[in-house]
């Protein structure tokens, strides 16, 4: 995997397309979600989560407290 396009290089999950075997995403802490659709060579971000209502509220149980993606999942019949 290559960090190219990553603003937020702390990656806390990622998940492949079970379909497309070169559609991967990346969560980030701070919360954030890229796409690759190069098997993880490049990455482009996706609609940013700070702008979700509920941004100001999120955090982590755990030190340092910080919120992030902790799961993704890819639909099988979305691309």
């Amino acid at each position: 995997l290559s960090m190219d396009g990553l603003a937020r290089p702390n990656v806390t999950c990622l998940a492949r397309h079970p379909k497309h075997k070169h559609l991967v995403l990346a969560g980030t802490c701070p919360p954030a979600v890229y796409l690759s659709a190069d098997y993880g060579s490049s990455w482009q971000p996706l609609a940013p989560l700070e702008s979700l209502p509920s941004a100001t509220r999120w955090t982590f149980p755990e030190a340092p407290y910080r919120a992030r993606v902790s799961s993704l999942a890819c639909h099988a019949e979305h691309s």
